[in-house]
């Protein structure tokens, strides 16, 4: 082979294989964030659960002492 033709293989390879680790870069940086983000969403819904909750058992509540209020002997 002549070194002409070694600088024009050199020269063509360079370029493609910058371009494939950039690729893999990119998808392993995506990859990343994805479960950052995915650590994110559990954070939310966590508290989010535990607030329906307690939200449910202060209704709950609530409508137990309407009731009582309601067939106390003070109600007209």
């Amino acid at each position: 082979m002549k070194p002409e033709q070694i600088q024009l293989i050199a020269v063509a390879v360079g370029p493609v294989a910058t371009l494939i680790v950039v690729f893999l870069g990119v998808l392993f940086q995506n990859r990343h964030v994805d479960t950052r983000i995915a650590d994110v969403n559990l954070r939310i819904t966590d508290p989010k659960e535990l607030l329906r909750a307690e939200l449910r058992a202060n209704q709950s509540e609530l409508l137990a002492k309407f009731a009582e209020i309601g067939q106390s002997p003070l109600a007209p």
